[in-house]
């Protein structure tokens, strides 16, 4: 029974609110026939007092405000039949009678301003007959359409926590993240430009400030579109949260790429346009540095997509990390009884002539071995690929051939392996007896 008491005492004091908020909504409604009642007489008895868009802007104010109220009419409508139904439950319908009965007066005097909107307009066309005023006419007649068929555009489709999310919602965050896609992708694009353009600055420092721009805008664009349409941060934590569970099984390696790029974007440990070498032995040049993959173009015009994730922990070695120049080894080999200093003479003079030797750092050779067949070399020479914009295993292509052909005019003999060959003389055999 009390139970019952508690029921009915929440009904009635939910009838009443909703009884006083029709009531206010009918009074907001007469007042709007009365404003376009005033209208009409002015348009019919003085229309020299007002302008066309004098006109129109009041009658779009006036459209808005009912249009406000229609939004709200089927909510109203459902509240209505849902305390009708408690009411029915414990015999006192009375209220929820007198709410849907002011619903349909507030429906017939909407209806009938709709009318006077209408007359409203085409006495408009009737009176204003200047060309300027036909234009301006027909301008705000079209607004006005579109504005009375995009009604359904901002009904409830369905809410996300106490958010509402409408079709005019999700058209404005789409259109939010499309700006900011294209926005960040704009900005991408210049720095990127503006830093070819600068031969002597690290154009490694502007593809990074590129992206990370990139990056930023796009997730400041996905905050200011989810916060367009209502949606709190509170509410969209839970919905990470959700989602949470999704990353962790399907969507875990994009996520771990993702950070990874973000990763070696901020440490700089690769960069684009260094020489780099995979684990699995590619060799190859950093073209670009993307959200999940980085595209390495080798030697042989090969492109390489390597997951960011392999190159945060995995190993690869970065020839031009830190210093664009390095010692490089290249071994040779003479045949036996060949002068050890004209080798030597012969070994720096073809060092000299490439032209990635660094001149004020002396070309060594080192005598490392001996061989079965001959006397082992190598040339110790310090390098700088990245002045001549060469790969490292063209460096010691060019090093080998400088190498061959200096030894060819240093009459220094290339080794090739020595037999020997021993024939030994045997008894001739016995003739038989």
């Amino acid at each position: 029974k009390q139970t019952q008491l508690a029921t009915q005492e929440s009904t009635e004091a939910n009838s009443e609110i909703l009884n006083q908020t029709l009531m206010r909504s009918r009074a907001e409604v007469n007042l709007i026939r009365a404003q376009l009642t005033y209208i009409l007489a002015q348009i019919l008895l003085h229309p020299e007092k007002k302008t066309v868009k004098d006109l129109y802007s009041q009658l779009n104010e006036l459209s808005e405000k009912q249009t406000q109220i229609i939004r709200e009419l089927e909510h109203w409508e459902k509240a209505a039949n849902h305390l009708l139904e408690l009411s029915i439950e414990i015999d006192d319908n009375g209220k929820a009678h007198t709410s849907l009965q002011t619903l349909q007066v507030l429906h017939d005097e909407i209806f009938f301003n709709e009318f006077l909107l209408t007359q409203a307009d085409q006495f408009i066309q009737i009176r204003y007959i200047s060309l300027g005023d036909r234009i301006h006419s027909y301008w705000e007649k079209i607004k006005s359409d579109f504005r009375r068929y995009s009604r359904w555009s901002h009904v409830s489709l369905f809410k996300i926590g106490q958010a509402p999310i409408t079709f005019y919602g999700i058209l404005k965050l789409i259109c939010t993240i499309v700006i900011a896609y294209f926005l960040a992708k704009f900005i991408q694009i210049w720095i990127n430009f503006v830093g070819k353009r600068q031969k002597k600055i690290n154009q490694a420092g502007f593809y990074t400030l590129g992206r990370l721009l990139y990056y930023c805008i796009m997730i400041l664009g996905i905050i200011i579109a989810i916060s367009s349409i209502g949606i709190d941060f509170t509410t969209f934590a839970v919905i990470v949260g959700a989602l949470s569970v999704g990353i962790g099984f399907g969507l875990q390696s994009i996520v771990n790429n993702f950070i990874s790029g973000i990763i070696l974007l901020l440490e700089k440990k690769l960069r684009v346009r260094d020489y780099v070498q995979l684990e699995s032995g590619e060799i190859g040049v950093v073209m670009e540095i993307n959200v999940r993959t980085t595209l390495i173009k080798t030697f042989d015009n090969v492109e390489v997509l390597v997951p960011n994730a392999d190159l945060v922990s995995k190993k690869f070695i970065n020839w031009t990390l830190s210093d664009k120049i390095r010692r490089l080894r290249i071994p040779f080999s003479v045949a036996f009884g060949s002068d050890k200093d004209k080798v030597k003479e012969a070994a720096i003079d073809a060092a000299m002539k490439v032209p990635t030797t660094i001149k004020d750092r002396q070309p060594q050779v080192w005598h490392v071995g001996i061989g079965e067949s001959s006397l082992d070399f190598e040339l110790v020479v310090w390098v700088n690929e990245h002045q001549q914009g060469l790969p490292p295993i063209a460096t010691k292509a060019m090093y080998t051939w400088e190498i061959e052909s200096a030894l060819r005019r240093y009459n220094i003999s290339i080794p090739f392996p020595v037999r020997d060959v021993r024939i030994t003389e045997t008894p001739p055999p016995k003739s038989p007896e």
